[in-house]
């Protein structure tokens, strides 16, 4: 598996100016690159503001020990879900330790959101009131089988995308 490197990481990095926002996220997990952790790092030190959108998965205690320092902007968990809708065989002891780990951390921006049912092992862990529930995955383009997601009716009017602070989606604006 390729990653990106650190040292490209901070190549790049040094071309981007510190109003831009860095964010680790995207299609694919951030700590599946071992080097996340110091890229976090890197950025906040450049006076970057740091979003961070992970299921944790490849985080360790000792990665999550070393965020509490670089103040992320935004930091936002995907609770591992029932089966529904996410892969739950992630869910082990490793992952429920480091999400206990992650309820009892002193980061503020932390936000937690589930698609669907918390999975039974982790239910519990996470206090309700910082738990987001988001609908179910959407098939915009028909991408997605049918047989896991249902199509959804057309929005009509104006969309409005709310602040990702708030772990929200974009919706129509209610009537």
């Amino acid at each position: 598996m390729k990653h990106l490197r650190l040292e490209d990481f901070k190549r790049c990095l040094a071309r981007v100016p510190t109003s831009v926002d860095i964010s680790f996220a995207g299609y694919s997990e951030p700590w599946l690159n071992p080097d996340c952790t110091e890229m976090i790092e890197h950025a906040y030190a450049r006076s970057h503001g740091i979003r961070i959108f992970t299921t944790l998965v490849g985080m360790k205690g000792r990665d999550l020990n070393r965020l509490k320092a670089p103040r992320s902007t935004v930091f936002v968990v995907h609770v591992l879900g029932d089966g529904a809708y996410m892969n739950s065989r992630l869910v082990g002891d490793k992952y429920l330790t480091l999400i206990r780990q992650v309820v009892y951390t002193d980061i503020a921006s932390m936000r937690f959101i589930v698609l669907g049912d918390v999975h039974p092992d982790i239910a519990g862990k996470i206090p309700a009131e910082a738990l987001a529930r988001a609908r179910p995955l959407s098939s915009r383009g028909g991408s997605v089988n049918p047989k896991v997601v249902e199509p959804r009716q057309p929005v009509g009017g104006a969309l409005i995308c709310v602040d990702v602070t708030a772990v929200s989606e974009c919706s129509s604006p209610k009537r």
